[in-house]
């Protein structure tokens, strides 16, 4: 064969060279468009219009149900949802007799709060069935004999859906125990905070919790901060943890309100901690052929789980450029702060497959990182700014 994988243009020429194009095409033409003054292109089709806009997920639908045999009850919620159902989205909380669960499925959070009608121990467990999209919590009764006639009344925000946005007004705080504090660089700690007796959190890849404390003039001082794995090696057989420890990367800033309270902390305090708030949905991203993350400073803390899971669900693996803006004499790679030729050099075109760019650190570094991406001409549907 001649001409495979190449322009073949002049070999048709030589072969065809009796062909008269005019004649052949003027027996096709139909007439010529003519638009009326003022009009715009041409509306799309309903098909081509559906083809065009990428298909949002319908809302997801839950339903609850419990039962129970001697020693236990079990809390049963099936969800009927397009979307990825996985651990990694529960928080659970018993707290004397108050029950609350909640599970977020793609942008939407679903809530299940009740009273419970007798007391249970604290303990409970979590399963979570991917493909059939049940999430159960196993309770234990503190009195075996007893058979319950209801799982109890309603409290607020039960069977209550939101959308992700719309829960940070809505978080709920408890008590943990700060546990651990491990020396990373000369101002910044691995911080260990363990849940209490009764709570079990899991945070999505991508997302943060927010920590609170009291001010002196009786306010209240939040912060958020994205959770981290203890170590790759210790995440290998369960990235997405045990439910009961939650790790922070956090630098310590002289002037900082927050940092400043959390140095003075004494292993066993106890701090106030929300779950998981976010609107970032991982799984969406499971295709993806390139991920390039752009990270300063502790805006470093999303990527460790985002590169943990790219590692466990998604085939391709990729490359990393480490670009150092202080760098001492023994460092040999790229260095410098984020400006266009450095993109330039490193990010693959937008064209050239399923992209997804992820940007965390101080605003004045994701605001310029923004700018540059866009200006380099990527979309926004390809970029994310993580929450540090």
């Amino acid at each position: 064969m001649r001409g495979v994988g190449s322009d073949a243009t002049d070999l048709f020429n030589q072969v065809h060279a009796w062909v008269n194009y005019e004649s052949m095409l003027g027996k096709c033409l139909v007439g010529k468009l003519v638009r009326s003054p003022g009009s715009t292109s041409p509306k799309k089709t309903p098909l081509e219009a559906a083809m065009a806009a990428p298909k949002k997920p319908p809302k997801p639908q839950f339903s609850m149900d419990w039962s129970q045999d001697d020693c236990t009850i079990s809390v049963i919620v099936k969800c009927k949802t397009e979307e990825v159902l996985e651990k990694d989205s529960i928080a659970v909380d018993v707290q004397e007799r108050k029950f609350r669960l909640k599970i977020k499925v793609g942008l939407w959070i679903y809530f299940v709060v009740k009273n419970l009608v007798h007391e249970v121990y604290l303990d409970c467990n979590v399963c979570v069935n991917p493909k059939q999209k049940i999430v159960t919590v196993r309770l234990v009764k503190t009195s075996p004999s007893i058979s319950w006639d209801s799982l109890g009344a309603a409290a607020q925000e039960d069977s209550d859906l939101i959308a992700a946005k719309d829960y940070q007004p809505r978080r709920f705080f408890r008590k943990v125990k700060f546990t651990a504090r491990e020396q990373i660089t000369h101002d910044t700690y691995l911080f260990t905070f363990e849940m209490p007796k009764g709570t079990l959190i899991f945070v999505p890849v991508g997302q943060h919790v927010s920590l609170r404390v009291p001010l002196e003039d009786g306010s209240m001082l939040t912060r958020s901060y994205t959770p981290v794995v203890q170590s790759m090696e210790a995440a290998a057989g369960t990235p997405q943890g045990d439910g009961q420890k939650i790790h922070l990367i956090i630098k310590i800033y002289d002037k900082g309100q927050m940092t400043q309270k959390l140095d003075s902390m004494s292993i066993g305090d106890e701090i106030l901690m929300a779950d998981s708030v976010g609107t970032f949905v991982v799984h969406r991203y499971s295709e993806i052929e390139s991920l390039v993350l752009l990270g300063a400073g502790t805006g470093f803390t999303p990527m460790v789980r985002m590169i943990l899971w790219t590692i466990y669900n998604c085939k391709n693996m990729f490359i990393h450029d480490i670009i150092l803006s202080e760098a001492d004499d023994s460092w040999t790679g790229k260095t410098g702060r984020v400006r266009s030729e450095l993109l330039r050099d490193t990010i693959p075109s937008e064209k050239d497959g399923r992209l997804l760019i992820g940007i965390c650190g101080p605003p004045p570094f994701t605001a310029a990182a923004a700018r540059l991406l866009q200006e380099a001409g990527y979309t926004s549907a390809v970029i994310h700014r993580f929450e540090s």
